[in-house]
């Protein structure tokens, strides 16, 4: 599952927004037994950020909490075989996953409601995701009924992640289901960088400053051999250096991201490469007030 997460606000939460959100989003999709890889665009935004985008595609001039924008165009709850009708329009060309839909998070929102309720802020980003997954599966709560269903659901794949209202806003040891998710999903990844990685990476250059100089000059002879030492010395030095600099930040950048879950996270750019536009989803807009 690929699931694309932008921060537009200044915002820095406690826990990793990316991770969460692919957590949920697979449990979710778990929950409903979606046949298919599946792709989620999450955009978060400040309580300004929704009100505009919920001016814009809903002609109501208020903040909410979360927006949902659905693309495939369900005609039962969770009946994902709808999407092979319009396969143009619902699967990625390239990735060929299924194309849910996006989702819009406000983070003031976040916190209030996370201290209303008197749960952790990580408890409430997740219950909103958790509700709007539900959204772009086809689920809605225009009726009682419709919101009894909903509310068992996704109290039930926060149960499944250890998201209890009780959780802290960090790894703790009431969170065990999350920690075995966590940790299924880091060896889906496929990539973990050791910790000895950035050290050998500088033994070799290292070992590269001093020994090639040496066999250069012992290839080109005595004549101009001080010239040639004290420039490959020079050269071979300033690689060193940067190779320090370049493999203890690299090391740790990736051995970081790995240990959240995705490498591909590692990468900023490659995970936001493809941006929010709530313009080009022409189905409906589901908003909680």
């Amino acid at each position: 599952m690929t699931v694309y997460v932008e921060n537009e606000t200044e915002v820095v939460f406690s826990f990793d927004e990316e991770l969460l959100c692919r957590q949920v989003a697979e449990a979710a999709l778990d929950s409903e037994n979606c046949p298919y890889e599946a792709q989620v665009n999450v955009l978060i935004t400040d309580s300004e950020g929704i009100r505009l985008y919920n001016k814009e595609y809903r002609n109501i001039d208020k903040e909410t909490d979360v927006l949902s924008f659905p693309n495939v165009p369900f005609e039962a709850e969770a009946d994902f075989s709808v999407a092979e009708a319009c396969e143009s329009d619902c699967f990625d060309p390239d990735s060929g996953e299924l194309i849910l839909g996006d989702i819009i998070l406000c983070t003031d929102r976040i916190y209030s409601q996370a201290e209303s309720y008197g749960h952790s802020v990580r408890r409430e980003f997740a219950f909103l995701v958790a509700h709007s997954m539900l959204h772009l599966c086809g689920y809605d709560h225009e009726t009682p009924t419709e919101a009894a269903v909903m509310e068992q659901k996704q109290e039930a794949v926060l149960e499944s992640l250890g998201l209890t209202r009780d959780c802290s806003d960090r790894w703790g040891s009431g969170d065990m289901a999350s920690k075995k998710r966590h940790k299924k999903i880091r060896r889906k990844s496929g990539i973990v960088l050791p910790d000895w990685a950035g050290s050998l990476f500088f033994a070799l250059c290292l070992a590269l400053g001093i020994f090639a100089p040496v066999r250069l000059v012992n290839i080109f002879g005595d004549e101009g051999s001080v010239y040639w030492a004290v420039a490959l010395e020079m050269f071979f030095f300033l690689f060193c250096l940067l190779g320090i600099g370049c493999a203890r930040s690299v090391s740790v950048m990736i051995r970081r991201r790995t240990e959240l879950g995705d490498i591909r996270s590692a990468l900023p750019a490659m995970m936001r490469a493809l941006r929010i536009s709530p313009s080009s989803v022409r189905l409906r807009i589901i908003t909680d007030t």
